[in-house]
């Protein structure tokens, strides 16, 4: 028997630590039998050598001698059409009409591959160049494990290096919005279509969705290939045995929180935005990383109460965030060139890591949708050359039964240039995280807010705006509930028949706000409430509103009412309706009389913003 392996992995840190023997070896050589298929001796009781490269090795078969041992049975791994069966090599006599055959159906499968499919065709293999029919065998005879892992792990690396990041513009700190999310998406959804088009052409199994043993099996032979894994799946495993990876497996399956949270490795933002949203709002016990984070921030194990005090204070204030004690964190994060980006490409290639240990995991599909809002600049283009506000709708679908729908708008603040950056950064950090999955509950979506506004920060850290910030409202509806999430004076409403339902109270005074992301987010609320919320229960005919203050401050929601049922039930030409009333209203030094009879609002020259959605 294998002495057992001692080692010292991720669980060693952050879960119970998992140790075994070692369950797996492997006394495989992937030979080709010049004269027929491609065939793999069957892993036998007593294998004792490690694969030793995913790509199929050319070497003659040695004749068995009398004194040998019997030979095992081998698995043939056949061109597609060809059937997987343990027989003999063919004779050589059959080697011209058998190779004539196989030519052509390689020439046939390489004549149907799109450039994209030959595209991860070469990146399965690490090669450059196009796709000729070498390159097409050489791929059909890879271990279909590391073949898998190598493709999913290509399709990850899009986050980072996709082609939408030549499709991006020069950053214009004048106006940087950023719209690399729906470039994203698109992108990484017609790889993964092109990944399964690949394995139909080519007749190859998608393991990751096959739960058999043989496909079980194949894919911790991949595991173990630590070469073969990026470096977020080698921190995760660590020295992993067959053992280990089964306790593993079992561990996520039986632990959501666990689950969704493995990619959390080192020092992040997402993990400093956990810890504020938990020291504020949900005094639930620290996750084993925020734990370690934690006690790295104050270089002890032992953390006083006074001390969470102290941490609470630092990431909810502007003025401390880079200040003891979150200094030499923070000053970690921003040698990342963008650690939100990275994060997200950890989330997903942790998920290719729970498809291969057999996790089940929810299935996410997400939409964004830029059409649904509608916004206008002031008129002031001298003293306010940029229009600050941005907005986005973002649709939830999980397990195919679960539906959210998201309307969000960000008014920023800090003029010439510093309210627009921080209304991208927000809108991007909201889109980015839906996009990786961090968003399923109206709870995560006021994380992911604190998580803006650590951004913010960062990117003060690094830009020479400290004045600027954003606002944030967003409409959370989730199976006909209402979670209104603001923070800051930009609005959402809630009305039904000619009655106002819900609406935010604006964190402002004198119209200065008090709370603002990357300007100290002292409240960031939901359905007005900044611990234990009730959702607001929807009924068919209701509307919902989410706008900016330059739509709230100089219409009554009458008025808003008003031209909802003008546009009957399309909301663009109500929202255009809204947007065209308000506009009207820009002079700062008259009051307007409203038209539903309330009393007079006065005027504002503000940027304009918001999303209407019938219910």
């Amino acid at each position: 028997m294998p002495t057992a392996i001692k080692r010292r992995s991720y669980d060693d840190l952050l879960r119970p630590t998992l140790q075994g023997s070692l369950g797996i070896t492997f006394r495989t050589v992937l030979r080709v039998i010049p004269s027929g298929p491609l065939i793999v001796p069957d892993q036998t009781a007593e294998r004792s050598q490690k694969i030793s490269s995913p790509v199929v090795e050319n070497r003659e078969a040695k004749p068995t001698t009398a004194k040998s041992k019997a030979a095992p049975t081998t698995l043939i791994f056949q061109l597609p059409g060809a059937e997987e069966t343990a027989k003999p090599a063919p004779k050589a006599t059959a080697v011209p009409a058998q190779k004539e055959e196989k030519d052509g159906r390689l020439i046939k499968i390489l004549s149907q591959l799109s450039d994209l499919e030959k595209t991860l065709v070469m990146s399965a293999l690490q090669k450059a160049g196009d796709c000729s029919e070498d390159e097409l065998r050489e791929f059909l005879g890879m271990h279909p494990g590391v073949r898998e892992l190598r493709l999913r792990n290509s399709i990850c690396a899009i986050w980072s290096e996709g082609s939408w990041t030549k499709s991006m513009p020069v950053k214009d700190k004048a106006r940087p919005v950023f719209d690399r999310a729906r470039l994203i998406a698109k992108e990484l959804e017609q790889n993964h279509e092109a990944y399964e088009r690949l394995c139909a052409h080519c007749a190859i199994p998608v393991l990751s969705k096959d739960r058999s043993d043989k496909a079980k099996e194949r894919k911790l032979e991949a595991l173990m290939q630590i070469s073969e894994l990026s470096p977020i799946q080698r921190a995760i495993l660590g020295n992993a045995t067959s053992d280990s990876l089964l306790a593993l497996s079992n561990q996520l399956t039986e632990n959501e929180d666990a689950r969704r949270n493995i990619w959390r490795i080192s020092p992040n933002p997402y993990t400093l935005a956990s810890i504020a949203y938990k020291l504020r709002f949900d005094p639930a016990e620290m996750r084993p990383d925020e734990q370690a984070l934690i006690q790295k921030i104050f270089c002890k194990s032992d953390i006083l109460p006074g001390e969470f005090d102290k941490l609470n204070f630092a990431l909810s204030n502007e003025q401390t965030f880079s200040k003891e004690p979150l200094k030499g964190i923070c000053a970690n994060i921003c040698r990342s060139k963008d650690p939100l980006i990275d994060m997200a490409m950890a989330s997903a290639e942790a998920d290719v890591l729970l498809d291969f240990l057999d996790v089940r995991r929810s299935k996410i599909d997400i939409s964004i949708d830029h059409s649904r809002g509608v916004s206008k600049a002031c008129s002031d283009t001298e003293n306010h050359p940029n229009n600050d506000d941005l907005y986005t709708s973002i649709a939830i679908l999980i397990d195919e039964g679960k539906e959210s729908t998201i309307d969000a708008v960000f008014d920023g603040v800090g003029g010439h240039a510093g309210g627009s950056v921080a209304s991208s950064l927000a809108k991007d950090t909201l889109e980015i995280s839906a996009l990786a999955g961090w968003i399923q509950s109206p709870q995560d979506a006021r994380r992911i807010l604190l998580l803006a506004n650590i951004m913010i920060l960062i990117d003060k850290e690094t830009a020479n705006l400290p004045q600027m910030g954003t606002t944030a409202s967003i409409s959370y509806i989730e199976e006909q509930k209402f979670y209104g999430i603001h923070c800051g004076d930009s609005p959402w409403i809630v009305m039904r028949a000619d009655k106002q339902v819900s609406r935010a109270r604006p964190h402002a005074v004198n119209n200065a706000i008090f709370s603002g992301l990357g300007l100290s987010p002292r409240s960031v609320d939901v359905n007005n409430m900044p611990k234990v919320f009730k959702p607001v229960d929807l009924q068919p005919g209701d509307v919902v509103i989410t706008c900016t203050d330059g739509i709230s401050d100089v219409l009554c929601f009458h008025e808003m009412l008003m031209a909802v049922k003008e546009a009957g039930m399309d909301a663009n030409l109500a929202a255009r309706k809204i947007i065209e009333m308000a506009g009207s209203r820009s002079d700062h030094d008259q009051e307007y009389p409203s038209l539903c009879g309330c009393k007079p609002k006065k005027g504002k020259d503000d940027d304009q913003t918001l999303i209407v959605r019938f219910i």
